[in-house]
């Protein structure tokens, strides 16, 4: 960052008091907003140059935005700021609103000739209705995705602001939970009341899965220790939160607000008695700028219904939390973090980034809420399942919808959100509507083409919501073929056709008169001057009217003759009228201003007319985006480099079955290289409902191996079957589950002062938590942030508590071989241990990973020949090898090289008596009655006494 000049601020504001002023006001300002969740732009000149200081330079150097200048500073502080024109300033409130969610505050030079700055504007994420006029923020972006083609490539900026209340309560010792959730664009609100625990885990699980972006709440709910959990909880998850008193919450005019919000729907009587759910909707109503809009207007198409109300029944969903959205990689990368989502698309580094293939943004938004929020309901998967099935099968259907049609869908959502509004809505948007409205019928052409044939197609139930959309807007096509010119639409010209009003035509009419009166003067002139018309240019402009321009060349023809009045001279010639001209031009003016008038008067009523058919269009969207989502995952398993295959859904606690599945993230990013697939068997080994039934798998095996490939392949794949998405792998089985828990990779939380093996120690109580037998749980590498002996013990105890008390599958990758004696303290087939192939080279003993799953356990981990590919010097590897023979010989002796059966039986009777060792020193400490402890040690010398290997028999 350069040092601080005065040159810069000096050359912008004009003076160096002006700059004195700024500095002192914003050093003010900058105390009281030492908060990464505010934004402050300065507007310095109007509509022209903004000031972005404090935390917004970070943003605007993460967002990949270029300022006029190279990042400064000023003040004491040495606050930073950069510089940025309108339309960079008009891109970055965009992002910081919409991408990253942040409050965004406008700051303006006093008009009351005080030296000072007043707050011209605020906006969040909830309400930026301000800020989305003053920067023309939807007319920027309806520029950006035209209306004739979007590109879902780059569509990942175009969301929408979402926000949520929640409100809490003690009732009978238990804490509940009330939830509204409201998505612009969206014409309904998710409600529900819930009881919750003192972890939130049940919050958390519902604003990962709506994914708001604001959230309020009101302090006083909760008690000092509750609150600080629950504020932790979203500040890892990045949300912004905006703290509401309980005034606010307790407004006895809910019902009334809520009543004009849904006109002609009637509240829910379930919705009355959740006293929650109403004190949420009061704020979530009043914040995001609903109710003023609704009052203060009284146009005929409000009267229909606007608003839904919907439960919000996280029972029919597969839940998810951050943990397992971070550990699958379901979604790119934070906005928060360095990268952007823009660059983030181009790497295939999330699921979402593998199956966004859609052609439309409502698409491309639907298919990130389907992941989310994938079902619980099988015939609901079975009736997507179907639908990806018959795309699969017509490709030529399915190339030409996707191409011809679904490619110049505009983005409905947001269109139908001006109409809602109705602020800074012109007839370019109803002819965006207009061209989707006579898109249908060819769309409906090329459904009874190729599906609807079969009367028992997937697709009929959509083709036949379509012909009603269809019927619905046949009136709607005739009000704008009768009342906009569609001939100037071309030109982009957007006006009311003069033949739809008497006076209007008449004004018409006289405007072509005065033109045509206008072309003979013109004519008049050329000949007088003996001049051709393209000599003599005839020009207008809206401050000077119409005027002759004559080339600098021929300005003696006209110069002093009192028939021309000069009007100026310029490089490109001679600007000059004629008396006739300047009389014709002010007729002219006087005429294009009253019809301008009556234009403007016809155009508003067509706008309000328009509105009434919102509700049609949103259902348009919606089915729409649906078949985009569900076209996509066809194209998606046909373009895939092996094909995906149909997964069959079953009840819960079935099991899982893949046959040859495969990574779909990793599999994209190798280029051309072949995955190596595996099977994955966790099926149900009990013909009961014993919780025992369940298959428990150790993976182990050497670093870099793939082992964690192999544990996400199962969780990613799981969750793919559950939105109805075919699954990479050869065929598969999967058993209706209801969460999917996670502890992967290394996270900290420094800000909180939560380390790597505390945050890894709260996902797992999480899991331990909230696990049933109908869940899927994934671990890797549990037990890695402290001492070995601690960390086995950790693992084995939380890896036999799952078996013992959840019961549900379980994939668990350690480096600890000793948990793979977990397979003799239980019936046989309820622990499974498998490894990842790997072997030395027997030339240059260099390690070679063979990512093949193998029965049975893997004895080394190889981690020296990691680090050989690493490329650590020669001294430190020779090093490591010699403390670890010295190691192996005092655990188990020296061993006979000539003999490796023997040297293998040593080592398996190692491990076991190092875990034998282990679980006696566990049941010594724990809490178990004399007899209790004695009856389980007596358990383990039966397993020991079981065993076939000499060493452990000698020693007993």
């Amino acid at each position: 960052m350069e040092e601080y000049s005065s040159g810069t601020l000096r050359q912008l504001l004009g003076s160096i008091s002006e700059v004195e002023t700024l500095t002192r006001f914003v050093e003010t300002l900058y105390e009281d907003h030492a908060n990464a969740s505010v934004v402050l732009v300065f507007e310095i000149k109007a509509n022209l140059t903004f000031l972005v200081i404090s935390h917004g330079v970070v943003l605007v150097t993460n967002l990949g935005i270029v300022g006029e200048r190279t990042v400064e500073s000023f003040g004491n502080n040495e606050i930073p700021f950069v510089v940025l024109n309108y339309r960079k300033t008009q891109e970055f409130v965009y992002l910081a609103l919409f991408e990253v969610g942040v409050r965004v505050q406008v700051w303006s030079k006093s008009k009351t000739g005080k030296c000072d700055y007043v707050k011209l504007l605020e906006g969040s994420p909830a309400n930026a209705s301000s800020l989305e006029e003053y920067f023309g923020l939807d007319d920027n972006i309806l520029n950006n995705v035209d209306a004739f083609s979007v590109n879902s490539s780059s569509n990942n900026s175009q969301t929408l602001g979402s926000s949520v209340a929640v409100r809490f309560a003690q009732e009978d010792g238990q804490l509940r939970l009330g939830v509204a959730f409201y998505e612009i664009g969206d014409s309904s609100f998710l409600t529900g009341e819930f009881c919750e625990d003192e972890t939130f885990a049940l919050c958390e699980s519902i604003l990962v899965s709506l994914q708001a972006k604001e959230i309020f709440y009101c302090p006083a709910d909760l008690q000092e220790k509750e609150l600080r959990k629950f504020r932790d909880m979203t500040a890892r998850l990045n949300f912004l939160m905006t703290p509401q008193d309980r005034k606010e919450f307790e407004s006895s005019l809910v019902v009334r607000d809520l009543t004009k919000v849904l006109g002609d729907a009637s509240i829910p009587p379930s919705t009355l008695e959740q006293t929650l759910v109403l004190q949420a909707l009061a704020v979530l109503l009043k914040c995001c700028g609903l109710v003023p809009d609704l009052i203060e207007s009284n146009d005929e198409h409000l009267s229909k219904p606007r608003f839904l109300l919907k439960p919000l029944e996280m029972s029919q969903y597969l839940r998810l939390d951050a943990a397992c959205i971070r550990g699958l990689d379901l979604l790119p990368l934070n906005n928060r973090e360095l990268e952007r989502v823009a660059s983030s698309v181009k790497r295939k580094d999330s699921l979402y980034g593998i199956l966004n293939k859609t052609k439309t943004v409502m698409g491309s938004r639907l298919l990130k809420k389907w992941l989310l929020m994938p079902l619980q309901n099988i015939e609901e998967i079975e009736k997507r399942q179907n639908v990806v099935e018959t795309f699969i099968e017509n490709a030529i259907f399915r190339t030409e919808f996707r191409d011809r049609h679904l490619k110049f869908v505009p983005d409905l959502a947001r269109l139908c959100r001006r109409f809602q509004k109705l602020k800074n809505v012109t007839l370019r948007h109803v002819i965006c509507l207009y061209q989707l409205s006579i898109r249908l019928p060819l769309l409906l052409d090329c459904f009874s083409q190729y599906t609807m044939a079969d009367d028992s197609s997937p697709l009929k139930p959509y083709w036949q919501r379509l012909i009603s959309l269809h019927t619905e807007l046949d009136r709607f096509e005739e009000l704008i073929e009768a009342t906009i010119d569609l001939d100037l639409v071309q030109n982009n010209e957007y006006v009311v056709s003069a033949r739809i009003d008497e006076n209007l035509s008449e004004m018409m009419r006289v405007k072509d008169e005065i033109l045509a009166e206008i072309a003979v003067v013109h004519e008049d002139v050329c000949s007088h001057l003996n001049l051709k018309t393209d000599k003599l240019k005839l020009e207008r402009k809206e401050s000077a009217g119409f005027f002759f321009r004559l080339s600098r060349k021929d300005e003696r023809l006209v110069r002093g003759n009192p028939h021309y009045v000069i009007l100026e001279t310029r490089k490109d010639g001679i600007r000059f009228v004629t008396k006739a001209l300047n009389r014709l031009s002010e007729r002219y003016f006087c005429i294009c201003t009253e019809y301008d008038k009556k234009q403007e008067e016809m155009e508003n009523k067509i706008i309000q007319v328009v509105a009434s058919y919102i509700s049609v269009f949103e259902e348009a969207s919606l089915v729409l985006a649906e078949l985009d989502v569900l076209s996509t995952f066809a194209i998606v398993a046909v373009d895939a480099p092996e094909p995906y295959c149909r997964p069959s859904i079953d009840q819960p606690r079935t099991g899982i079955c893949l046959i040859q599945a495969r990574h779909p993230i990793v599999e994209e990013n190798l280029e051309g290289k072949q995955f190596i697939a595996n099977d994955c068997f966790l099926e149900n080994v009990s013909d009961s409902d014993d919780r025992l039934g369940q298959v428990f798998i150790v993976v182990t095996g050497p670093n870099m191996g793939g082992k964690s490939t192999y544990i996400r392949t199962v969780g990613v794949i799981t969750l793919m079957a559950h939105i109805g998405c075919f699954v990479p792998a050869k065929s598969a089985r999967i058993a209706l589950t209801d969460r999917i828990l996670c502890r992967i990779g290394s996270t900290d939380y420094q800000m909180f002062g939560v380390s790597t093996f505390m945050a890894e120690m709260l996902e797992t109580s999480s899991i331990l938590r909230l696990a049933s037998p109908s869940s899927l749980i994934i671990v890797d590498e549990l037990g890695r942030g402290t001492c070995t002996e601690e960390g086995f013990g950790l693992a084995y105890s939380i890896a036999e508590y799952i078996v013992q008390h959840i019961g549900c599958p379980c994939m668990f990758a350690t480096h600890f071989h000793e948990l793979a004696f977990l397979a003799d303290t239980f019936p046989q087939g309820v622990v499974q241990n498998v490894h990842m192939s790997a072997e030395p080279d027997p030339e240059t003993q260099k390690l070679q990973f063979l990512y093949k799953v193998e029965a049975g356990i893997c004895d080394k981990s190889f981690g020296i020949h990691v680090a050989e590919l690493a490329r650590f010097p020669a001294s430190v590897l020779q090093d490591a090898k010699d403390t670890v023979d010295r190691l192996e010989k005092y655990g188990i002796g020296e061993e006979d090289s000539g003999n490796k059966t023997c040297s293998s039986e040593k080592k398996e009777a190692y491990h076991f008596m190092k875990w034998f060792l282990a679980k006696v020193q566990y049941i010594q400490s724990s809490s178990q009655t004399e007899s209790q402890k004695k009856e389980a040690i007596d358990n383990l010398k039966e397993v020991a006494r079981r065993s076939s290997n000499k060493y452990i028999q000698s020693i007993l």
